[in-house]
């Protein structure tokens, strides 16, 4: 948990998990076929999504694998 670390190692981890997110989404929009699951764990149980429309929480569940498919197909 990060609350635990020191300053320098929550640091270390925060700039880990962005670097392996845009390694994800990169490749996912890169490829052919997007791998939706690996984008998919990406996301906790329950996350907190923000747009120019408001703010939601929202569920890792078979919604999002069927909006990040048509997401990372829409960015491509």
């Amino acid at each position: 948990m990060l609350r635990n670390m020191d300053v320098n190692d929550r640091r270390q981890n925060i700039d880990a998990f962005f670097e392996h997110y845009s390694d994800v989404f990169n490749n996912a929009i890169q490829a052919d076929a997007p791998d939706v699951e690996q984008n998919a764990a990406l996301y906790s149980e329950c996350f907190i999504g923000a747009s120019p429309f408001g703010v939601q929480c929202g569920r890792n569940d078979r919604e999002l694998r069927e909006w990040l498919s048509e997401e990372l197909k829409r960015i491509k």
